[in-house]
């Protein structure tokens, strides 16, 4: 045995008995779950708390800072902030698909010869769902920090020229 096959069968629990091996997968998805949660919500406080902490010295310094910097700054955050709440509508659009599915599953009175069917169903067709999700993601993180970077680079450049500019004048 190889030692991803051991690794696989540790995570997966594949060498358990049914009952224990679903409760170990369970438990394996809630500890990753609960892991992705905090660190998306994490990462969502500190965008958030940047792009608030930009516009408010963009605003501050708009008076001293040359026209064309605050506009090229602010166009590159702007579309970066654009991404970013796209983003986040489409997660929502995403968890509100996922959770009708479920939902739908549940609001069939009694218990139905197929709801174990229908019901891995439907977590099969979230887990496929959460893997485009995933794969676009890099698509629109990378622009987004590239240009929220570029604008906040460009922010603080300008403010340095002007800096300088005004204590050798």
């Amino acid at each position: 045995m190889e030692s991803s096959d051991l690794n696989f069968n540790i995570v997966t629990g594949t060498d358990l008995d049914d009952e224990r091996r679903a409760r170990h997968l369970d438990r394996v998805v809630a500890a990753n779950a609960a892991t992705f949660k905090g660190a998306q919500d994490y990462t969502n406080f500190i965008i958030v708390g940047g792009y608030a902490a930009f516009f408010a010295l963009w605003s501050g310094m708009a008076k001293d800072i040359p026209a064309l910097w605050r506009l090229g700054s602010g166009t590159c955050i702007g579309l970066s902030l654009i991404l970013f709440i796209g983003w986040e509508l489409f997660g929502i659009r995403h968890r509100m698909k996922s959770g009708t599915r479920f939902a739908d599953v549940l609001k069939i009175e009694g218990y139905p010869e197929d709801f174990e069917d229908r019901w891995d169903k439907v977590v099969a067709q979230n887990g496929r769902d959460s893997f485009w999700y995933l794969r676009i993601w890099p698509w629109v993180f990378a622009p987004a920090v590239v240009l929220g970077l570029t604008g906040a680079v460009m922010l603080t450049v300008s403010a340095a020229i002007t800096f300088l500019s005004k204590i050798t004048h």
